[in-house]
């Protein structure tokens, strides 16, 4: 039984990383500006359509509640010395 809790904890932590990696991966690299560079805007938020725009934040909506989760997930499975 331990094993198999251990292997379901690797899991979810593995699930909730991947997640928040993937919504950073969807704000910094896949949703930017036409001409524009990887990475934050900056002032380039003003030349971008809305749509873009509001996808750009849902996606970073996402992966701040999903490393809110993996903090708390992380907080509440920790061993207390």
């Amino acid at each position: 039984m331990k094993t198999l809790a251990r292997l379901f904890h690797y899991f979810v932590y593995a699930n909730l990383i991947t997640g928040f990696l993937s919504a950073l991966y969807m704000v910094f690299v896949v949703y930017h500006p036409e001409g524009g560079g990887f990475g934050p805007l900056w002032g380039a938020s003003r030349q971008m359509p809305h749509d873009l725009l509001v996808e750009r934040r849902l996606y970073a909506i996402e992966a701040w509640i999903t490393f809110g989760f993996l903090a708390t997930y992380f907080a509440l499975t920790r061993k207390r010395d």
